[in-house]
């Protein structure tokens, strides 16, 4: 008896009178429709038909088991976006600190505003390169080191006495401490553990626990000038920055506890996926319109309190401004980042950019009173910090979740230096003119050009991945 017949082949079984023809395959041909039927799911699903052999990967990813994700995946989306509340809240009302250091120390406007744009301009240029190191070596190491940075920062700037110091202070080591516990490192940790179909989501859960950060803490900075004084409440600020630390901790061992197969490729990433991104156009398309962002965010936070001031109002008032613009940050940072799940992510950038073009132009034509001012940042807040899931979601679909880290670290480079423009504009525009309104115009031209570049952008996939290297090679 042949153990094996050809394709065609049948073979005759008794049964009483009856015999039955039953066509026999031959091994090979059962290993080609096996083979072939990979073939067609490694094309469905980016991955590999080899991947499909039983005992290929012990264990099944989070991105490749559909759309549910593990209490790992949550722990990992909680503690980066506590890392967020903690390092993006307390810069929220540093603005805050202004009139008291300025009393005590008799700094001019300019003066506190060079501080501070330096500190945006050091967090920028950090980002790219903590990025770099958390894909090199761990996001755990780069927000630990981070996170102590920032408690140093605040700690010298309670002990200032000179302008110099100041910048060292506030300027140089908050703005590294920024740079190491930042969207870009947070925000590719997050990402490369869950399902690409909820990766909008993802994102904007993190945004919007960094906006009720900016809210919560903006209380905590303001009570405790009032309470403490402004060197006090350095300190006080130093204290709570260095729970960084703990958090970065568990997110990395969230991390290590979520399935991750072995890769059937190696993913572009490091300095090459940078320079890569770097000679694309919608990596220049993203950058100049987050730049045009950052010039008005960081414009607008910073001179919101002496602005209040100049109208007569009291600094309670910034502080309901900047509530305002935080609570609404959080309904519109999880609203826009579930959208991107559905929505094409360039056309809601455009649909931002334009409504804050709008927005500045009502600030230049309508005079604020207490009641309009937290009006204007109500709704303003539903259009400020949703850029960041918005762009941190069009940045890994174009160029990965590997290399998220230091391509978004390079585009809020440009964010960080339209930032840096904007504050220094905004001093140098109201020592000028003793007025914002030249600023508020140039925020609407800008404003409307980010728009236009982001209608440019499409969302296709430019750096090369795992999943798509095996799926192109399996067919």
């Amino acid at each position: 008896m042949q153990p094996f017949r050809g394709a065609h082949e049948t073979a005759a079984f008794g049964h009483g009178n009856k015999i039955t023809q039953v066509p026999q395959f031959h091994l090979v041909d059962i290993q080609k429709v096996w083979m072939r039927t990979g073939t067609y799911i490694g094309r469905k699903t980016g991955r590999s038909k080899e991947s499909l052999q039983p005992g290929s990967g012990p264990r099944q990813t989070l991105v490749q088991a559909g759309n549910a994700m593990s209490r790992q995946a949550w722990a990992v989306i909680l503690a980066g976006g506590l890392i967020l509340f903690l390092s993006i809240g307390a810069r929220q009302g540093f603005g805050l600190f202004f009139a008291p250091i300025s009393a005590d120390l008799g700094l001019s406007r300019e003066a506190f505003a060079r501080a501070v744009a330096f500190q945006y301009l050091l967090w920028g240029l950090a980002g790219p390169i903590t990025g770099l190191l958390a894909e090199r070596y761990s996001p755990v190491v780069v927000l630990v080191a981070g996170g102590a940075l920032y408690a140093m920062g605040f700690f010298g700037a309670g002990l200032v006495a000179e302008p110099a110091a100041l910048l060292l202070a506030a300027g140089l080591l908050i703005g590294l401490g920024l740079g190491g516990a930042h969207f870009g490192v947070v925000n590719a940790a997050v990402v490369q553990v869950v399902p690409a179909a909820r990766r909008g989501s993802a994102l904007g859960g993190v945004a919007a626990l960094t906006a009720l950060g900016q809210l919560f803490l903006l209380f905590f900075t303001q009570g405790t000038i009032d309470a403490l004084g402004w060197r006090a409440a350095m300190g006080a600020h130093a204290l709570l920055v260095l729970l960084i630390v703990p958090l970065a901790i568990v997110l990395g061992v969230a991390r290590r506890e979520v399935a991750r197969p072995a890769p059937q490729a190696e993913p572009t990433r490091g300095t090459k996926a940078l320079s890569q991104a770097l000679r694309t156009p919608m990596f220049w398309l993203l950058s100049i319109g987050f730049a045009f962002s950052g010039l008005q965010v960081m414009f607008t936070m910073t001179h919101l309190p002496a602005l209040v001031n100049d109208l007569g109002m009291s600094a309670d008032h910034a502080v309901a401004a900047l509530a305002a613009v935080s609570a609404s940050s959080f309904v519109g940072s999880w609203w826009f980042g579930r959208l991107c799940d559905r929505v094409p992510a360039q056309w809601l950038l455009v649909f931002i950019y334009l409504a804050r073009a709008a927005m500045a132009g009502v600030a230049w034509c309508v005079p604020f009173t207490p009641a309009s001012l937290v009006v204007y940042f109500s709704v303003l807040g539903l259009v400020w910090m949703c850029t960041i899931p918005v762009t941190s979601h069009l940045a890994a679909q174009l160029f990965g979740v590997k290399a998220l880290a230091s391509i978004y670290g390079a585009i809020f480079l440009a964010h960080q230096v339209g930032g840096f423009a904007g504050t220094w504009l905004g001093g140098v525009v109201f020592d000028r003119t003793g007025g914002y309104t030249a600023m508020w115009l140039l925020i609407v031209v800008l404003c409307s050009l980010g728009a236009i570049l982001a209608s440019k952008v499409r969302s296709h996939a430019i750096l090369g991945s795992p999943q798509r290297a095996t799926a192109s090679k399996g067919r």
